[in-house]
Formats: C-alpha cells, sequence, structure tokens
C-alpha cells in the first residue's frame, strides 16, 4: 500500500490555493492553506520511506494520520467554499 493519498491532498490544497489566487477569494486563509499542503507533502515522503522500510506496525499510525488528514481536507473545503463556489458558477 502507498500512501499516495497524502500527495493528492497536497495537490488539492495547492488546486484551491492557485484557484483563489486567482479568482481573489479566500486570501485571508492561504497562508494556512500552504502551510498544509506543506504538512500533507511531508506526509507522503515521511509514509513513503515508512512503507519500505517497515515491517509491520505500519498500518496503525498511517491509519490514525490518514484519517485525520480526512477530517483537514473536509474542513479545508468548507472554510473555502467561496472559492469552491466560484469554480462550480
Amino acid at each position: 500500500m502507498m500512501p499516495v493519498e497524502f500527495l493528492f491532498f497536497a495537490l488539492f490544497f495547492v488546486l484551491l490555493d492557485v484557484t483563489a489566487r486567482k479568482r481573489g477569494t479566500d486570501d485571508a486563509f492561504l497562508r494556512p492553506l500552504r502551510v498544509w499542503a506543506g504538512v500533507q507533502g511531508a506526509l507522503f515522503v515521511v509514509f513513503t520511506v515508512l512503507v519500505y522500510t517497515m515491517e509491520k506496525g505500519f498500518m496503525t499510525p498511517f491509519g490514525a494520520v490518514y484519517l485525520l488528514s480526512i477530517g483537514l481536507a473536509f474542513g479545508i473545503t468548507l472554510r473555502m467554499r467561496e472559492t469552491v463556489e466560484a469554480v462550480v458558477q
């Protein structure tokens, strides 16, 4: 199992950042959004290394961090709803 999900979360956050800059929406949240994109990118690198180095015990920390990342992505999407709505319209 590859932890590529963290990479996709990071890419989703970067997409939100680029879209918000282009549309001029959610300016106050762009800095924390970039931080969270970096965190997700770092998690991708860390868990990619761990998946190849750990023989067992990988799934528990991976699952816990993955569940937190899903909640984070959901919360950020709600926080950036002005940007998301601008894209849909």
